[in-house]
């Protein structure tokens, strides 16, 4: 999958303002693979398994669309 410069710019201003306030973790909410959710929706990039927030099932995600480790 490829995205647009506009997308790329969205999603870093996301991973920007991530890291500006990082906030605390959180297993069960604020954990990596909602990071990535929040992420790819800042890009408007669709995540077919929106909502399961636990990193495995992000990462299952990721493989599917194009082998994203």
């Amino acid at each position: 999958h490829q995205t647009t410069p506009e997308q790329d710019q969205a999603m870093q201003q996301a991973i920007d303002q991530r890291r500006s306030n990082p906030g605390k973790y959180n297993l069960s909410g604020r954990n990596c693979a909602m990071f990535v959710e929040d992420v790819l929706q800042a890009g408007n990039v669709v995540n077919s398994q929106s909502g399961d927030y636990h990193p495995w099932f992000v990462y299952q995600w990721l493989e599917t669309i194009g082998g994203f480790y």
